[in-house]
């Protein structure tokens, strides 16, 4: 005798297996959670970079903050300078960028002292408005004096005694900060008139092999 299955039985089992299916597709909630805790840890792994250290993280989220970029990447050379207003690392927590500049300072150095000398024939005073940020542990003292130099399409090195410190408007100084702690000064030379075009300035107390510079321009 043959046994026969009804249409109901089979749409029956046919709504059996697509509900096993769908629960094969759809995770239960626990899978949903270990999905989201792996796809956490992945982003902290991307924050904190391969040693699980936050501290790029950090720095990026500091120096970004009210700026156009931060330079991690690459180091800015002669030809290739770091831009205004972009952070770079020069080393021990310390970050700096060129805020704005003045090319022809003339006027601005004669006027915070009436007895300084103008500049000699062909040359003339520049000033630079630098910003430093500390991003290491604890607290570090930055010494400014001399420290940062100059040089143009001359190749002539400029030191920022240059020009006298007292005639520097709010001249850049030593200074010690704490973590996150921030410092604003100028820093002048007496450049030849035909370099203030494609000026850079570099930290003079790096190493050749680590300097990095930055455009004033």
């Amino acid at each position: 005798m043959k046994s026969t299955i009804s249409p109901s039985a089979v749409m029956l089992f046919s709504f059996f297996i697509l509900y096993i299916f769908i629960q094969g597709v759809y995770a239960p909630e626990e899978v949903g959670v270990g999905y989201s805790q792996m796809a956490h840890s992945k982003s902290l792994t991307n924050d904190r970079g391969v040693n699980g250290s936050s501290e790029n993280k950090i720095a990026e989220e500091e120096i970004n903050e009210g700026e156009s970029r931060t330079h991690k990447a690459m180091r800015g050379t002669r030809d290739d300078p770091i831009p205004k207003n972009t952070a770079a690392d020069i080393g021990k927590g310390w970050w700096i960028r060129v805020l704005e500049v003045y090319p022809n300072a003339n006027e601005i150095v004669a006027k915070e002292n009436k007895h300084s000398s103008p500049p000699k024939q062909g040359q003339q005073y520049f000033l630079a408005r630098v910003e430093l940020k500390y991003l290491g542990p604890d607290s570090s003292e930055f010494a400014a004096d001399n420290r940062f130099k100059a040089v143009g399409p001359s190749s002539v090195v400029y030191s920022p005694y240059g020009i006298n410190p007292g005639v520097i408007p709010d001249k850049l100084d030593n200074a010690e900060a704490f973590t996150g702690g921030t410092v604003v000064g100028n820093i002048g030379w007496a450049i030849n008139s035909s370099d203030a075009n494609r000026l850079v300035m570099f930290d003079s107390r790096a190493s050749k092999d680590n300097r990095i510079f930055l455009a004033l321009y």
